[in-house]
């Protein structure tokens, strides 16, 4: 019995903690912070926020498509993103590319700039330089963009293909010229099958060639 008692008295002793557990605590949670920042750091540092760039302005009719973040590329390679879009007091739609300066050589006076927008897939900002030996494009520049949409297309070719099928239906009508036509070359074609060959056709009737024929034919 008394065992019994000593060893209740025993289990309902507190249990004690493992040494330094709040200083083992305190160096998990720096830890973790530390990894935390050191992710986002990187992050930020792969993103290109802390290198030196330069300013290029856009101004386009809309900026459908176009988002914060979106890169603006050069031979399919991206030199610089879209960090601001607002609208400008015209209604244009004003957009805010950061150049990496080490990229900015890309571009010259003479770039191009254009906004691309496919049937599938999504808007893409580019720019074209022809002639590299042109001065550099200046920090802080205004630009148009040239718009590329294939869907704007698509009313352009509905039009057309009708006015193409409004044209084949007409060509093709039983009064029309081009059957009329066939049927004159129809006529030619017997006329040449027949026993005085391209002669009637010359003299305009059978009757005028048949008098032809029997005239010069030898007797």
């Amino acid at each position: 019995m008394q065992s019994e008692s000593e060893s209740q008295s025993i289990s309902q002793q507190p249990a004690i903690p493992p040494p330094n557990i709040e200083f083992k605590a305190l160096v998990l949670v720096i830890l973790m912070a530390a990894i935390v920042c050191a992710s986002l750091v990187y992050v930020m540092y792969a993103r290109g926020v802390f290198e030196s760039t330069q300013q290029v302005i856009l101004i386009a009719d809309d900026s459908e498509g176009v988002i914060v973040g979106m890169d603006l590329s050069f031979s399919g390679f991206p030199i610089g993103r879209v960090r601001l879009i607002e609208l400008s007091d015209d209604g244009k739609a004003r957009i805010v590319v950061d150049v990496a300066r080490k990229d900015a050589k890309w571009i010259r006076t003479s770039s191009v700039f254009t906004m691309e927008r496919g049937m599938v897939g999504d808007t893409r900002l580019r720019v074209f330089t022809g002639v590299l030996a042109d001065p550099p494009l200046p920090d802080g520049s205004i630009r148009t963009v040239l718009l590329g949409d294939d869907t704007a297309e698509i009313p352009h070719l509905v039009d057309t293909m009708r006015s193409l099928l409004e044209n084949l239906e007409n060509m093709t009508k039983s009064n029309s010229s081009l059957t009329a036509s066939l049927d004159n070359v129809q006529a030619v074609t017997q006329s040449l099958r027949g026993p005085y060959g391209g002669l009637g056709i010359v003299l305009g009737s059978e009757s005028n060639a048949k008098k032809i024929y029997y005239s010069i034919r030898p007797c």
